[in-house]
């Protein structure tokens, strides 16, 4: 018998394995005497008491059942560490977290947020805005799923245009990033509330898959990127802060990632060992 102590990796039942690049982390925990599980969040087969703690990582189809899957981590928790924290998971399930970025200072790109069954605002809010083509998409969603970009004078009577196949959410109204098209999207993996690592990649609209590079972060940057981190809810061990650039050459926050990003521990060799030392020392820590 391994005695070795186990930590789940959450996942989903199309990832059963984890992802490659979570997997890298691997190596690192064992060192520390801990063993790597991959599980899967809605497998009632699971006994979550039987870890250290779980690490949400690739649970990509949590918006599709928002609410089974916030009831799962708060039951989780009853049971063993989880992190991120339900606190945070509850607040980033919903893009609405993004305007309390705002609240505290944080720049983000512009941001409307229609409410559910309001059929007449997403043209409303463009109008007010100002903007010809925006982009639109659900208030819970994952990987551009539901996004659409609308010219405001093609929105007809109705105003707002739903998501086929999407359930009526409210949504979030933005303006299409043009720059992002010739200068990329960038992203800063914060780990236990310090920089860890950065990606930039090109932009495309829609969510194709990503690969990217390292880049040079100057002291601006940081700053959003941590004072984003830092406007969340409750202490989080990982954090992805998607950012976007305006003109002038400043860049704003677009999304934080706090649920199951994707933290692209393949860009850096050396990405792993802080992921890997902030879980050990909570793992280490007490309950």
């Amino acid at each position: 018998m391994s005695s070795r102590r186990k930590v789940a990796y959450a996942t989903s039942a199309a990832l059963r394995e984890g992802t490659p690049d979570d997997w890298r982390t691997r190596a690192g925990l064992e060192s520390h005497g801990f063993e790597l599980v991959a599980a899967v969040w809605d497998d009632p087969t699971v006994d979550w008491a039987s870890f250290e703690a779980v690490v949400i990582r690739s649970t990509w189809d949590y918006f599709h059942r928002r609410d089974a899957f916030l009831a799962w981590v708060d039951r989780a928790a009853e049971k063993t560490r989880v992190w991120n924290s339900p606190t945070i998971v509850r607040w980033n399930s919903h893009k609405a977290y993004l305007r309390d970025l705002e609240a505290r200072g944080v720049p983000i790109v512009a941001t409307e947020v229609v409410a559910r069954g309001d059929r007449t605002s997403v043209r409303d809010a463009m109008r007010r805005r100002g903007w010809t083509r925006a982009v639109v998409k659900p208030a819970v969603a994952a990987n551009a799923y539901g996004l659409k970009v609308v010219d405001v004078d093609a929105l007809g009577a109705e105003g707002s245009p739903v998501a086929e196949g999407n359930p009526p959410d409210d949504l979030l109204v933005q303006p299409v990033m043009e720059l992002a098209r010739s200068l990329g999207e960038r992203s800063v993996i914060v780990v236990d509330g310090a920089v860890s690592h950065t990606v930039e990649y090109p932009f495309v609209l829609g969510g194709a898959p990503r690969e990217g590079r390292s880049f040079p972060l100057d002291a601006a940057t940081r700053t959003v990127a941590l004072a984003a981190v830092a406007a969340a809810p409750a202490p989080t061990l990982y954090a992805r802060v998607d950012l976007l650039p305006e003109r002038g050459g400043r860049w704003v926050v677009g999304e934080l990632e706090l649920i199951e990003p994707e933290l692209f521990f393949r860009v850096d060799p050396g990405a792993p060992a802080p992921f890997v030392d902030a879980l050990v020392r909570r793992l280490e820590g007490p309950r």
